[in-house]
């Protein structure tokens, strides 16, 4: 299996097993396919993706957190936008628009569709701190020193 495949299948195999059938490993690669170029605005590198699915260079394990955060981003976003469409599609009057019920000791409460894309927008604020996380400590290590201080050659012939 090529890179792009074998990032894709890991996606999903780790981050979402249960939603093999809505999204396969052919649409989570043409994503990433798609994407590329995000992820080297983001890293101010320069990625690219050959004839055979294969990253150019290869991608290092942090890189590869840093692209599969931005694909989770993106999945939330994708899931509360259809979350949203359903509400906007479904009539105003129909009897399921119940959140809460109570009598007497009994509470009976209903998830809306409006709390599940609240949550849902919650998840992807969460994966974007942890993507600004990822993108500052993989700045911090991968940069290199802009002086160096140490001896040279003039120094070398001093002692």
């Amino acid at each position: 299996m090529n890179d792009l495949g074998a990032l894709a299948a890991n996606i999903i195999e780790l981050e979402f097993p249960e939603d093999t059938e809505r999204f396969p490993v052919s649409y989570v690669s043409g994503w990433l396919e798609a994407n590329v170029g995000e992820l080297n605005i983001l890293l101010n590198e320069d990625f690219e993706i050959d004839t055979g699915g294969d990253f150019l260079p290869p991608l290092c394990k942090e890189e590869e957190a840093i692209f599969t955060e931005l694909y989770i981003i993106n999945y939330y976003e994708k899931m509360s936008r259809d979350v949203l469409r359903g509400i906007s599609s479904s009539s105003s009057s129909s009897s399921s628009d119940w959140v809460l019920l109570k009598e007497g000791d009994t509470t009976i409460q209903k998830q809306n569709k409006n709390s599940i894309a609240r949550t849902l927008n919650l998840f992807k604020q969460d994966s974007m701190s942890r993507l600004d996380i990822l993108i500052s400590k993989y700045n911090i290590y991968k940069a290199s020193p802009l002086q160096v201080y140490g001896s040279d050659e003039n120094n070398n012939a001093r002692l």
